[in-house]
């Protein structure tokens, strides 16, 4: 026969575990499952899409419904376009993405 191992916290103290039940062990199981279903549940996820603060990059993440995604830092690629957005504004070009550079031209 063998030996049935106990875990920490199934019998209010060491005498229940050393004396023989008569329950057999779905009673047991079912006499936890209450205390079981009385927990919290988990909140439900939810996908979120975040920008950057300039608003080029953007991520969907998955968070708890309620919960606010951080949003992504912004990149070389993006200080790269704010960079010839100012420079764009500087030397009066309309439309800085169908501009292209002088030296760009000449190649």
């Amino acid at each position: 026969m063998l030996a049935r191992q106990f875990f920490p916290g199934e019998f209010d103290d060491e005498s229940e575990a050393a004396a023989p039940s008569a329950a057999p062990a779905a009673v047991a199981l079912a006499a936890r499952q209450p205390a079981a279903a009385a927990r919290a549940q988990p909140k439900p996820l939810v996908r979120q899409t975040v920008k950057c603060p300039c608003g080029r990059r953007s991520s969907h993440q998955v968070v708890e419904q309620g919960a606010t995604a951080p949003p992504p830092a912004c990149d070389a690629a993006c200080e790269r376009e704010q960079r010839r957005s100012r420079l764009a504004d500087a030397f009066g070009v309309d439309n800085p993405e169908q501009y292209t550079a002088v030296h760009e031209r000449n190649r």
